[in-house]
C-alpha cells in the first residue's frame, strides 16, 4: 500500500498535479488580506501563502518559482478579481495545471464574483473598483464564501469551520463598531483621494471624497488638472488628501496640499507586518487613527488661531480705549478755563 502512496506522489509531482495526503488545506491568496481570513476561518486546518505583500504594486507583481511551486500544490486560490491581478496572475496559471482551483471548482475564489452588487465603478475601474477589502460588509461576505468552499473541499471540518465563521461574525462587529465610534469625528468631511483606493471605506465611515489628483487611469496629474481640481474646491473644501505611498508622485500630492491649504494624510492599503498590521481590523484602526490624528491638529491649529485672533482684537480695543482716554483728557485740558494774570 505504501508503495502505491509513494508511486501517486511521484507521478503528481512528475505531471504538476496536487496530492493532499493530510486534512489540511493548502491556500494561495494573492493578496495578504484574503490570506488573513482564510487563517481565521480554517485555522488550524489550513496553510496559507500570501503571493503578496502590502508594500508591492498590486497591479505589477514579479513572478519567483516558490509562487508556482505553491500554486501547483494549492487547494484553493483566494484572489481579489476586478482586473488587479491581470497582469501578472494568468501568466502563472499558465505555466502550470492544477485541476482542483480551475474555475467552477470549489477551490477557485475570485472575491469580485461574489460582491458584483457591491463593486462600484469609476473612469479608473472598468471592472470595478477591486479594493473592496476596505468595506466591512464584503469581508463578511467572503468569509462566509470561505467557510463554505472549506467545508465542501473537507466535509469532515465543515462544524469546525462554521464554528470559526460565527466566532469571527461576532468579533468583526464588535471590532468595527468600536472602529466606526473611534472615526465619529470624520463623518461627513470631504477628502481628495490620490486615486479611488478608500472609497469603500470613506463611504462607511460617512465620509465623501470629492476629487482625485490623478484626472483619470492613463495620465499623471497636470498644472491644468490639478488647477480645475483646486478650482472645484473653492466650492467644495476638503479636510485633508489621502494616498497611499509612491514615490513617483508624493511630490504632486505634497505640493497641491500646500497649494489647497491642506494637509495630506498617507494611508495603508493592506496588511504591513513592519507595522505590525496583521489583520484587517488592524489596517482599519491604524487608517482612521492617523486622520483622526489629523483633523484634531487641524482642529488645535484652528483654535490656536483664534485664541491668538481674540487676543489680538482684545489688545487693540484696549489700545484704542486707552488712546480714547488720552485724547478725553487732552480735550478736558484744552477747555478748562485760563486764569488772567493780574
Amino acid at each position: 500500500m505504501m508503495k502505491i502512496i509513494q508511486k501517486i506522489i511521484f507521478l503528481s509531482f512528475i505531471i504538476g498535479f496536487p496530492v493532499v495526503c493530510h486534512s489540511n488545506i493548502n491556500v494561495f491568496a494573492c493578496q495578504p488580506e484574503w490570506g488573513w481570513l482564510a487563517d481565521k476561518i480554517g485555522g488550524e486546518h489550513v496553510t496559507t501563502y500570501n503571493a503578496t505583500n502590502g508594500e508591492q504594486n498590486q497591479h505589477q507583481i514579479n513572478i519567483f518559482p516558490e509562487m508556482l511551486k505553491q500554486l501547483r500544490g494549492a487547494r484553493v486560490i483566494i484572489c481579489t478579481g476586478a482586473g488587479i491581478e491581470q497582469r501578472w496572475f494568468p501568466v502563472i496559471t499558465k505555466k502550470l495545471d492544477n485541476p482542483l482551483i480551475v474555475k467552477g471548482q470549489p477551490g477557485h475564489i475570485i472575491i469580485s464574483d461574489f460582491v458584483g452588487k457591491t463593486i462600484k465603478q469609476d473612469k479608473f475601474h472598468p471592472k470595478g473598483n477591486p479594493h473592496f477589502h476596505l468595506d466591512p460588509a464584503v469581508v463578511l461576505q467572503v468569509a462566509g464564501v470561505i467557510a463554505q468552499r472549506f467545508s465542501k473541499i473537507n466535509p469532515s471540518n465543515r462544524r469546525f469551520y462554521r464554528k470559526k465563521l460565527t466566532k469571527f461574525k461576532r468579533e468583526w462587529g464588535a471590532l468595527m463598531t468600536e472602529v466606526k465610534s473611534a472615526g465619529a469625528l470624520l463623518s461627513g468631511m470631504n477628502v481628495i483621494q490620490y486615486h479611488p483606493s478608500w472609497t469603500y471605506f470613506l463611504n462607511w465611515l460617512g465620509m465623501k471624497s470629492v476629487g482625485t489628483i490623478l484626472p483619470d487611469k492613463n495620465h499623471h496629474a497636470t498644472t491644468r488638472s490639478l488647477g480645475k481640481l483646486a478650482a472645484k474646491l473653492k466650492k467644495q473644501p476638503a479636510t485633508m488628501v489621502i494616498y497611499a505611498k509612491d514615490y513617483k508622485e508624493n511630490r504632486v500630492i505634497k505640493w497641491f496640499s500646500k497649494k489647497i491649504k491642506q494637509p495630506d494624510c498617507e494611508l495603508l492599503l493592506s496588511l504591513n507586518e513592519e507595522k505590525k498590521l496583521l489583520g484587517l481590523g488592524d489596517l482599519y484602526r491604524h487608517n482612521v487613527k492617523l486622520m483622526v490624528d489629523i483633523v484634531r491638529i487641524e482642529q488645535a491649529k484652528e483654535l490656536k488661531k483664534k485664541a491668538l485672533e481674540k487676543k489680538r482684537l482684545e489688545k487693540e480695543r484696549a489700545e484704542k480705549e486707552l488712546l480714547g482716554l488720552k485724547k478725553l483728557e487732552e480735550l478736558k485740558k484744552s477747555k478748562k478755563p485760563k486764569k488772567n494774570k493780574k
